[in-house]
């Protein structure tokens, strides 16, 4: 994904563009790939939230939907351009020019996207 991006900014640079925002998310069903990339890293990039836990349920006090902690096991993430709800410590966010990938057994994994152009 280093190689795929670093491309990506060489080509808008080729073609005069400033900026190059890459937000994305991808998945196979298996594992899930989400970015969230500027360059030039002096620029403010898009935001990119995620939110982890043992279930998204609605709570029984209020109906609001939140995320659950039922044990150590961070076993549903939701990953969103914002945060879903108005409940802020459920949410955090992505680190600009990093990936987070989540993986089959459910770990998430924050990873810088390092390039030079």
């Amino acid at each position: 994904y280093q190689r795929r991006v670093r491309d990506r900014v060489r080509a808008a640079g080729e073609s005069g563009e400033s900026v190059s925002m890459l937000n994305f998310c991808f998945t196979d069903g298996d594992i899930c790939l989400a970015t969230k990339f500027v360059h030039p890293p002096t620029v403010a990039a898009a935001s990119l939230y995620y939110a982890s836990g043992s279930e998204f349920a609605a709570t029984a006090n209020d109906g609001d939907f939140r995320m659950l902690q039922h044990d150590k096991r961070q076993m549903c993430h939701i990953v969103s351009s914002e945060p879903l709800t108005t409940d802020v410590g459920d949410w955090i966010e992505v680190p600009k020019n990093t990936l987070l990938a989540i993986n089959e057994h459910s770990n998430l994994l924050l990873e810088p996207i390092l390039i030079t152009v």
